[in-house]
């Protein structure tokens, strides 16, 4: 018995730190999955979908504040077509620093020329390059809200 209290608060620190791969992770757990994007998938609760994020135009050069948007597309639970009904009240908040964060509205802007575009929203374009940034999607999809939480994107 002394032995199971004595591990027991190691095995506890243990799991906190492992944690439980919540919500935030990509589609598929420890491996990621891409889109027809070829960015990372993050699922949306109770198997609705996934949300893919981008950068658009993509951004190439990285050294300056370039303007670009960021682009979410959503799709159906076979990570190809698009999410059909579509998302509402979709957002973006970036954390930038420990006490800041910058909340943007996406609105639909559907793109007919790709397969995976009838269901696409876009902010306006601004400083908002993707890579190693932190952030949380959410909105509503067939009443239910979701939030996600990302990390980059394409």
């Amino acid at each position: 018995m002394l032995r199971f209290l004595i591990q027991l608060p190691t095995c506890l620190a243990l799991a906190s730190c492992l944690g439980c791969g919540a919500s935030q992770s990509p589609a598929s757990g420890s491996r990621a999955e891409l889109g027809p994007h070829h960015a990372v998938l993050y699922r949306l609760p109770e198997n609705q979908g996934f949300a893919e994020i981008v950068n658009e135009p993509e951004v190439t050069d990285r050294r300056g504040k370039v303007a670009t948007a960021i682009v979410v597309y959503f799709l159906q639970p076979d990570e190809k077509s698009p999410l059909n009904p579509a998302p509402t009240d979709v957002r973006v908040t970036l954390e930038q620093g420990r006490k800041r964060a910058e909340t943007l509205t996406l609105k639909p802007e559907p793109k007919s020329d790709d397969p995976a575009g009838a269901c696409r929203f876009v902010t306006s374009q601004g400083p908002y390059l993707l890579e190693g940034v932190h952030g949380k999607l959410s909105g509503s999809v067939g009443g239910k809200t979701f939030d996600q939480a990302f990390t980059g994107g394409r």
